[in-house]
């Protein structure tokens, strides 16, 4: 568990939040005294929930906290609210509620409700974080707490949850943090203080202000954000100046292996750090190592390398009792480092790291984030040694981030998908034991056999990364624990029910040394969780990850080498890869459950295509690496497995993804298909990621799949469960097309505008792409050059054509960039027909004449068959754009391979096809049908234009349809020619003394803000003044007046496709929302 303030704030906080700061301070805390008296009587543990709330929530809210529950108009706590959307009700809510009168129209009373905080009540034998079994809901008391917050309006920020022994604060955002307090220690100064500092009126939250609490959470926060970039920032500048130093002092080493020693370093250190903040061994251990070398003669100066390997050495082993063994292999000791000089100096500088406080501020999944990095720029590392022999701090970091498809899974999905894989693995289990034996979920006995379940489950990352995921499974397994041994405790204690210890047991977990919290944790890491990485680095830092989750005075560290290994996941013959990995003889078991974000691996980049495709029936020769993943981890699940990764949706809707499909219905069932597109969930990847689970068929298959399709935000007030909750609908299990993510009445809407309508290739339309020079620098000119070839020859001006970029293109019009293409054919022999343009190509370097796309000779372009269609009239757009941007074009201009272009069928008029392709139903249509670019750009090629479906109707009847085009088109050209004149207008006015770039978008400047643009570097008179801003608000009153004309035009062409594909009120919504 993770608190949700920083523990350094806290104590900062209390120094100057005096109990004279807290009125009635003694009262209040006799009355938790008295209500501490009645948990150690039994008193609160044998009554029930619904008995004992109303007077909790007045006790604890209402007189220690100061909300009022007893003002008849306006108060601040009210119990059993119901939910704005349903007929569910919380047991106590906080915010602002009053009564206002409604007798004008003869009615009761209007209850004002602004909710900004939500109760759940649960009795003192409950765990909170247990799952309740209940029919309507059976997730835990928290999870019950969450599924409260959007029903409850907008502005709910907090979630408390109590069972009358602690009280938890939760952001309504975060369902996995949360500040904790424990009513039997209540009474404590310290812990009242900080109860009191967050928790009370006026803090927790204002009325329409930050309030102190939400500005404090703010904080940590933005400090966890902060610091990670800070300290990654000076722990890479510190790794790579220590890995020159090694390189310059050891020339004679392989600088690869000085770098694994480097990053073994850094690793040791961190630990060292992290379990000294743990006071795991001494806290001024480490300045003593560097005090002792300082007092010391050191010829070499090197007495602190070697103190150092001595330290580690004893970490390793343990030392008179003042320094724990933590074995495990961390520590393990290397000859080749006795081998390498390192001076004071560098160690020195290596000690940088042990001034951040690691406790507070850097826990370990925000060291998760900095381990991720630290993977991408080790790679990095070793481009640079490959190259140069050496480092510098001038890291390609992101390219090769990218390059190597690694991306670092946030800790909010990391959560979702080990809930929803291992804990339904678990859930199973549960189900399964209840079924074969006539126990219940109240004995002992279910919890002992559920324990054994527990031990022996085996969760694997194929592609373990930093060990992000297993640290997650980890979270998830050590809470199951703790449930486990409550349960159990419980039992054990029966007779002890009147004693302290045992009242205190139901929130604490035991020592006995049997559940010990140190060999369970131990047990975890080294029996339940499994990671795979092509990267020894991945594989060094998953294993530092798991130890910092174990680290403990009693217990040395899990040797993790038999279970954290190196390989190549997807390659078993050593002939291929150096790093094969066979998997029956490196685990001699399955897994039961199978998590992670397998690596994204473009199919250009792909190494071993031929062993691939021998050994994957997913291989597609277009097909990204991550689909082979998915083969593999199906391959390795045991029976009543469950799968659970987050990809690219590309396989969703791309051909290469069929056989991948096919896979999954054959062999899995599906539980859950999440499409997140266009949510940034990785900061710096343009992936659209889905998150699949799926579990083997059993055939005890639930009858439904939950299925989302809709963009995600961290900056939602809900959680990211609730969020999936909310936005999911489901599918029938017997049905397949969910692949295509869309609900029932989107099916059926897409069916009826496909309709019997012939498609454009049924009309049998030319549709290209544009020309691909494969050197757009080079055969790509400008108007100076074009002018500059046509002085020395006219005859050049045969070969150079206008040119447009899909960029030119907009929704039914296309502006002129005054740019060229040489057109060279095959047919043209460019150094004896046009000489001047032979001497120009030849100007460039042999990277040109060996491009890939060329013709016959390198002065050519590659063979293009329909170079005369550019001549017809054709419609034009814009391959990637999340709107179409068709336009009709009459001339003679050639497109670049950005565009395409189609020759309208003769059936049909220009105009009319026109409108359809610009419509919001056909917008509609692709967005269904079309796989996406990385980014979630809709992409707009052939196969998916060629299958629009077009109404056929005469020709006259298209008239209403073309003559409103036409209309479009003239108001559209009125706005251009109304735009380029006032630009113009003000080039001539002010020459160089504007900034015409900014004044382009004139449209949408105030006008304070276009006088103050036009004054920038000319002083005018205040008459002039006048006279201009006159100008342009009579220009701007033009302008606006002809945009309204146009959207009202667009929208009239709208309803008439709608009309012409019979399409009714119902279900344009559905279209207006699927493009919002």
């Amino acid at each position: 568990m993770y608190t949700i303030f920083s523990q350094k704030e806290i104590k900062e906080k209390l120094l100057i939040f005096l109990p004279k700061e807290i009125p009635n301070y003694a009262e209040k805390i006799k009355a938790i005294q008295k209500f501490q008296k009645a948990i150690l009587s039994s008193k609160i543990k044998t009554t029930k929930e619904e008995s004992l709330q109303a007077d909790f929530l007045n006790l604890f809210f209402g007189e220690i906290l100061g909300y009022d529950y007893q003002n008849p108009k306006n108060w601040s706590l009210e119990k059993e609210l119901k939910s704005k959307t349903d007929q569910t009700k919380v047991d106590g809510a906080l915010g602002y509620f009053s009564m206002r009168d409604n007798t004008e129209n003869n009615q009761k009373p209007i209850q004002n409700i602004d909710v900004r905080a939500i109760i759940e009540l649960k009795s003192a034998n409950y765990n909170l974080d247990k799952p309740q079994y209940r029919k309507d809901f059976k997730g835990s008391a928290v999870a019950q707490a969450f599924s409260y917050v959007s029903k409850q309006g907008g502005n709910c920020k907090w979630v408390l949850v109590s069972n009358f022994l602690e009280i938890r604060l939760y952001a309504s955002n975060d369902q996995s943090r949360y500040e904790k307090f424990d009513i039997l220690e209540l009474d404590q100064d310290q812990n009242f203080r900080w109860f009191y500092f967050l928790l009370s009126k006026e803090r927790l939250f204002k009325k329409d202000a930050i309030s102190p609490t939400l500005h404090l959470y703010q904080n940590k926060l933005e400090k966890e954000e902060n610091i990670t970039k800070e300290y990654y920032a000076h722990y890479s500048e510190l790794r790579v100046h220590f890995l020159q130093h090694l390189i310059e002092n050891n020339p004679h080493q392989n600088p690869f292996d000085l770098l694994e020693y480097t990053q073994l370093i850094i690793d040791r250190l961190v630990f060292v750090c992290f379990v000294k903040d743990l006071e795991l061994i001494s806290i001024f251990i480490l300045d003593k190592l560097q005090k002792s070398v300082k007092e010391l003669y050191d010829r070499k100066q090197e007495k602190f390398w070697h103190e150092l390997l001595d330290f580690f050495d004893a970490l390793d082993k343990g030392f008179n009792g003042r320094v724990p063994a933590f074995n495990g292999g961390l520590f393990k000791e290397k000859e080749e480092l006795k081998k390498i000089h390192v001076k004071n100096s560098a160690i020195n500088n290596l000690f940088q790291l042990t001034k951040y406080d690691y406790q507070s501020d850097l826990n370990v999944n925000i060291l998760g984030h900095i381990f991720e990095q630290s993977l991408s720029d080790i790679e990095a590392l070793k481009e640079q040694i490959a190259q140069t022999g050496n480092v510098t701090l001038n890291e390609k970091q992101l390219s090769l981030r990218k390059t190597n498809g690694i991306f670092y899974t946030p800790e909010y999905i990391t959560q979702y998908m080990v809930k929803e894989s291992v804990g339904v693995w678990l859930e199973e289990r549960k189900e399964e034991l209840l079924e074969k034996n006539t126990y219940s979920v109240e004995k002992k006995q279910f919890w002992l056999d559920y324990k054994t379940q527990l031990e022996s489950i085996k969760v694997l990352d194929p592609s373990c990364g930093s060990g992000a995921f297993l640290v997650q499974v980890f979270d998830f397994l050590w809470a199951e624990w703790q449930i486990v041994i409550r349960e159990i405790e419980k039992f054990n204690t029966k007779n002890e029910a009147n004693s302290s210890k045992t009242a205190q047991s139901l929130n604490l977990v035991v020592s006995s040394d049997e559940f010990s919290e140190d060999k369970i944790k131990k047990h975890i890491v080294s029996k339940n969780l499994f990671g795979v990485d092509l990267n020894f680095e991945s594989v060094e830092i998953t294993r530092l990850a798991l130890w910092l989750k174990t680290a403990s005075k009693k217990e040395t560290l899990a040797d993790l080498s038999p279970t954290i290994k190196r390989g190549n996941s997807l390659i078993s013959d050593k002939a291929i890869s150096n790093f094969a990995f066979d998997w029956k003889t490196e685990f001699l078991h399955g897994f039961d459950v199978i998590v992670g974000n397998p690596p994204y691996v473009s199919h250009e980049r792909i190494e071993h295509k031929s062993y691939l495709q021998k050994n994957y029936q997913t291989f597609e020769a277009f097909g990204d690496l991550y689909i082979l993943f998915y083969e593999k981890a199906i391959s390795l699940l045991n029976s009543k497995g469950v799968l659970s990764f987050i990809t690219s949706n590309s396989f969703l809707k791309a051909e290469y993804g069929s056989s991948l499909r096919n896979l999954i219905l054959e062999n899995h069932h599906i539980l859950q298909l999440i499409n997140l597109e266009g949510s940034k969930i990785f900061e710096d990847a343009t992936v659209s990621p889905i998150i699949l689970i799926s579990k083997e068929k059993t055939g005890k298959e639930p009858k439904e799949i939950r299925v989302l399709n809709h963009s995600f935000s961290i900056n939602n007030a809900i959680s990211f469960d609730n969020f999936v909750k909310e936005n999911q609908f489901y599918y029938p299990s017997t049905q397949t097309n969910f692949w295509t993510l869309k609900s029932t009445k989107e099916i059926e809407l897409l069916a009826k505008i496909k309709g019997n309508h012939k498609t454009l290739e049924n009309y049998e339309t030319k549709i290209r792409l544009g020309i691909a020079t494969g050197a757009n620098e080079v055969f790509i000119i400008d108007e100076e050059k074009r002018q500059e070839f046509l002085k020395k020859n006219f005859k050049n001006n045969e070969i150079i054509k206008p040119v447009l970029r899909g960029r030119d293109i907009n929704r039914y019009r296309y502006e002129f960039a005054n740019l060229y293409v040489l057109l060279t054919p095959n047919e043209i022999d460019v150094k004896n027909e046009y000489p001047d343009i032979y001497n120009y190509l030849d100007s460039f370097d042999e990277n040109f004449k060996n491009r890939g796309a060329k013709g016959k000779h390198w002065t050519n372009l590659r063979a293009t068959s329909f170079l005369e269609d550019f001549k017809e009239e054709k419609i034009i757009w814009i391959e990637l754009s999340n709107q179409g941007r068709f336009a009709l074009c009459k001339e003679e201009i050639y497109l670049l391979n950005s565009a395409y272009f189609l020759i309208p069928p003769k059936e049909f008029e220009s105009s009319y096809i026109l409108a359809i392709l610009n419509s919001k139903l056909i917008q509609f249509y692709l967005k269904s049908i079309a796989n996406t670019s990385g980014a979630g750009t809709s992409r707009w090629i052939n196969q998916y234009v060629k299958s629009f479906p077009i109404p056929f109707i005469p020709l006259e009847n298209q008239k209403e349809i073309s003559e409103k085009v036409t209309q479009f088109l003239k108001i559209q050209s009125k706005i251009e020619k109304q735009n380029k004149g006032f630009i113009q207008l003000l080039k001539t006015e002010f020459e160089e003394k504007i900034n015409t770039k900014k004044l382009e978008k004139w449209i949408d400047l105030k006008t304070k803000a276009f006088i103050q643009e036009i004054t920038q570097k000319e002083i005018l008179s205040l008459k002039k003044k006048k006279e201009w801003q006159q100008f342009f608000e009579d220009e701007k009153k033009i302008i606006v007046s002809l945009y309204q004309q146009l959207n009202q035009l667009d929208s009239q062409i709208d309803t008439l496709i709608f009309e012409l594909y019979q399409i009714n009120q119902e279900e344009k919504q559905i279209i207006f929302d699927s493009l919002d």
